[in-house]
């Protein structure tokens, strides 16, 4: 989890049987620590269980705003087939790649598929 910080590169993890892979948080603590910058690539997210594989939580405008980013990632869902979710309902559930790719801006080079077992 990622909460309330900036300048953070999540870069070529495995996540996996995980209740998520990733999750950000975004609450109010003053005008010095907003989550933005943050950058996902080249990770392995596989068969999380709970809600959503990148998840956040809080106050959130639009990915291109907070310059949050995710590209070149290998996702493959388990029982929760949500890739992602944002939490300010108007972009809100990923269900596909395309979706990611739409309204998120994210996963260009990204793909869906199998990840080994660790």
């Amino acid at each position: 989890g990622i909460t309330n910080s900036q300048g953070v590169t999540v870069k070529e993890n495995m996540f996996y049987a995980d209740a998520r892979c990733v999750e950000l948080t975004n609450v109010d603590r003053g005008p010095y620590f907003p989550l933005k910058n943050i950058a996902m690539v080249g990770n392995q997210c596989a068969l999380w269980t709970d809600f959503a594989g990148i998840m956040t939580v809080g106050d959130f405008t639009n990915p291109a705003a907070m310059n949050i980013q995710a590209d070149n990632n290998l996702y493959q869902p388990g029982s929760v087939n949500r890739l992602a979710w944002w939490e300010n309902r108007v972009i809100g559930a990923a269900y596909t790649m395309t979706d990611l790719r739409q309204n998120y801006g994210w996963e260009q080079n990204g793909s869906a598929g199998n990840v080994s077992s660790p």
